[in-house]
């Protein structure tokens, strides 16, 4: 059948189906990219800023340890000694936990690289740590000062310096998982501005066949009479 021949109603059935079919499509199409969309923003959030908010958590409380062996350093009470190591035992344990959390979120072959020397690091402080309290506890002050000068800071650097690494691998991945999800916002607003344009388009086009098909009769008709 020529398209030209075809009954009003046939043309109204095929432009309403045209339409249909592209909305449908646009439809699909804007679900599955908003989806891409979701996953990544869900990525940035749940688990990229999750490491590096973990990772901050880790450092702040080694700083807080840090304070607190500095004070048992200073201190001439026994009881204030002893609550200051006391805490930096509770501190140290909340660090475990913590590094125990990074060990099941970070999956990327870089990530466990950078991961691998932190806890490197934290392997050679901790020992130190360890009997930089003991000395404390047993009163030997100037032997603390000692290797708190001589190792414990050294470590202490080393470790900090593998957090930091970590912290900005992170901030890295992170950025760039927020520069695609902007992407793919970018891409979704120009699919269905160029899709609504398209069927803007094709409703015009589909208008003017349909009127063109009720007009030439009637001045068919006209020119007859």
């Amino acid at each position: 059948m020529h398209f030209n021949n075809m009954k009003i109603s046939t043309r109204l059935m095929l432009g309403f189906g045209i339409l249909t079919l592209l909305i449908v499509l646009m439809g699909a199409i804007s679900i599955v990219k908003a989806s891409f969309v979701g996953e990544a923003f869900d990525k940035v959030v749940n688990d990229r800023y999750a490491k590096i908010a973990t990772l901050n958590t880790i450092k702040e409380d080694m700083n807080l340890m840090a304070r607190s062996l500095r004070n048992a350093l200073i201190m001439n009470d026994p009881a204030e000694i002893r609550a200051e190591i006391d805490k930096v035992e509770t501190v140290r344990k909340g660090v475990a936990e913590q590094w125990a959390v990074m060990h099941q979120k970070v999956r990327s072959a870089d990530g466990k690289a950078l991961l691998a020397k932190a806890e490197e690091a934290r392997g050679l402080y901790v020992p130190v740590h360890q009997k930089f309290v003991a000395l404390i506890g047993e009163g030997k002050s100037n032997e603390a000062k000692t290797l708190l000068l001589n190792e414990l800071r050294p470590a202490q650097q080393v470790y900090f310096t593998a957090v930091d690494a970590l912290v900005a691998h992170q901030k890295e991945a992170m950025d760039t998982d927020a520069r695609q999800t902007a992407s793919d916002i970018a891409g979704m607003k120009v699919l269905m501005w160029g899709g609504a344009a398209v069927a803007l388009l094709i409703a015009v086009l589909m208008a003017v066949w349909i009127i063109r098909a009720i007009t030439r009769p009637l001045d068919q008709a006209v020119s007859i009479a």
